[in-house]
């Protein structure tokens, strides 16, 4: 009996240890179930939902009004700013082409009425999305009636210019948008719109400060004349490209010092520049100076502070095939207290009436391209071998005076290095903190150094050596003569052993290559015999013998 008591205990046990088991089970699958559907309306809640639409983008648009009606004051401050510029731009447009009719056939009058007109992009975003934010407003603040005639031409207006703006937003930055934000949906293409306003403003106020310029500079006797472009210096913004532009000149032989060509400004990047060109005296021939100026940029921000590398390459026709009349390059850091940087004697004036073409390109950093082989040649003494250096057309040549000192064992301050100009004339004497492009020089071109050193010359004299022996041994033993007479030998030496070991070396890779020339040809299909590997067992004894390797 007791044990039919102890058996059904049990069994009673396990039965409620069973339920326990099976009822916390579904305890922890009715909490996982609620943790995932919790997971997955939050999911669905931070879901970005993409504006794939005009109306997708008129129900964000309000959803922002409604959350912030201010959200577009900083667009419409910056809008009246550039209402007000644009006024006194087309003012200025109109007085200049009073006393210069001429001016209204230039391109750059062409390209200033589209930056103060109605038609360009960042103004016609603009005022789209300042209606359809002033729409919405209205009708959140008149609450017409559903169904009236008011309302539904509220509505309809707001549908034609949400298409309008929909249609003038790049699709990229569609994709950025989010309409299940609960405010801001649409923000940046709020801070696109202000963007492209305050870059718009910027560059009607530099084109307005050139148009200004040339009414102050237009002289007073040539208001309203016929023929006047013949009688002045002017340009004209040609091409505007991705990394510059094309400006064409026109009576460049009319500028002077004091009366300087200032040519319509273009951009890079967002960054104004302008090139500045006068009659310069002196080279080859008439000659004009070019400087690539920063000043507008330095007007927009005091503390600009770039550095670029451009290249000036003048031509006799817009075409960039055609033949350069001369192509020069620098890398500059343009600042404050460096607002320019060129050439004084640049491009060669083309007599006549016709127009000169220049192509200006800038880059961001030093990245120059021209390389030049040019050739250090000793004047003074003719017996020294002829020196070729590669520099890049942009690279000061104070660095190239010290290499070919260094490299030639002469005192720097011993040297004297010039060029002699193409056309004849005297030399002229090599600035360390000029370039190849400053001074002209091309592929090929020679500097000439004179060496006046009086021990040099007196150990080239008492050893019959070379200069540059006499120099070696000269810098050896602290340019003490008489030691260096003593060390003259053993130089002469080391250089003839160097010379036999170069000619030895040479007559044998000869001989090597004539041997393989001489070898018979492998038979067709036939294999080349493998060399056995280091390591590896050889397969008879004559390879055994034949050492690592194989024979």
């Amino acid at each position: 009996t007791r044990a039919k008591v102890s058996a059904q205990h049990l069994r009673q046990k396990e039965k409620k240890k069973k339920g326990a088991e099976t009822k916390k089970s579904k305890q922890d699958s009715k909490a996982a179930a609620a943790a995932a559907a919790q997971a997955a309306a939050e999911a669905n809640a931070n879901m970005k939902q993409p504006i794939i639409d005009d109306r997708d983008l008129l129900a964000a648009i309000e959803s922002d009004v409604q959350s912030d009606p201010l959200v577009v004051q900083p667009l419409k401050m910056s809008f009246k700013r550039l209402l007000q510029v644009g006024r006194a731009f087309q003012g200025e447009l109109v007085k200049l082409t009073t006393i210069w009719k001429p001016f209204a056939q230039r391109r750059v009058y062409q390209q200033y009425l589209e930056l103060c007109g109605k038609e360009h992009p960042a103004y016609l975003q603009a005022t789209s999305l300042l209606k359809l934010t002033t729409f919405i407003s209205q009708s959140r603040a008149e609450d017409l009636p559903d169904g009236s005639a008011e309302a539904l031409d509220l509505s309809n207006k707001r549908k034609e210019v949400t298409k309008q703006l929909f249609e003038s937003v790049d699709r990229s930055l569609l994709e950025v948008l989010d309409a299940s934000r609960d405010q801001g949906r649409c923000q940046a293409l709020y801070d696109c719109a202000q963007e492209g306003v305050e870059l718009l403003q910027r560059r009607c106020e530099t084109g307005m400060k050139y148009v200004e310029r040339v009414i102050h500079t237009f002289p007073q006797k040539l208001h309203g004349m016929e023929g006047a472009d013949r009688l002045w210096s002017w340009s004209d913004l040609h091409e505007e490209t991705g990394s510059g532009a094309v400006l064409s000149l026109a009576n460049l032989d009319k500028t002077s010092d004091d009366f300087q060509l200032r040519c319509p400004p273009f951009h890079v990047d967002g960054v104004p520049w302008c090139v500045r060109l006068y009659r310069a005296s002196g080279g080859d021939g008439p000659q004009v100076a070019a400087y690539l100026d920063a000043s507008h940029a330095l007007r927009e921000q005091p503390d600009f502070d770039k550095q670029v590398t451009f290249t000036f390459t003048a031509r006799k026709s817009a075409d960039a095939s055609a033949p350069p009349l001369c192509r020069k390059e620098a890398t500059f850091t343009f600042k404050k207290d460096a607002d320019n940087r060129g050439w004084k004697e640049c491009i060669p004036i083309v007599q006549g009436d016709a127009t000169t073409f220049l192509s200006v390109e800038v880059k961001e950093g030093a990245v120059a391209t021209g390389i030049l082989s040019l050739v250090v040649r000793v004047e003074s003494h003719q017996s020294c071998p002829d020196v070729r250096l590669q520099w890049k057309v942009s690279q000061a040549l104070g660095k190239l005076k010290e290499n070919y000192a260094s490299s030639q064992h002469i005192r720097l301050e011993k040297c004297t290095f010039t060029i002699k100009p193409k056309g004849g004339g005297p030399a002229k004497a090599v600035e360390s903190d000029k370039t190849p492009s400053d001074l002209g020089l091309t592929d090929g071109d020679v500097v000439y150094v004179a060496v006046a050193d009086s021990d040099a010359d007196a150990v080239v004299k008492k050893a019959n050596c070379t200069l540059f022996e006499a120099c070696e041994a000269l810098e050896k033993n602290e340019f003490q003569a008489r030691m260096a007479l003593k060390n003259i030998a053993s130089i002469q030496q080391a250089r003839a052993a160097a010379a036999k070991k170069a000619e030895q070396e040479a007559k044998r890779q000869e001989e090597a290559k004539q041997r393989q020339q001489d070898l018979p040809p492998m038979p067709s299909g036939s294999q080349q015999p493998q060399k056995r590997s280091d390591g590896e067992a050889p397969d008879s004894w004559e390879d055994a013998a034949a050492g690592p390797g194989g024979g």
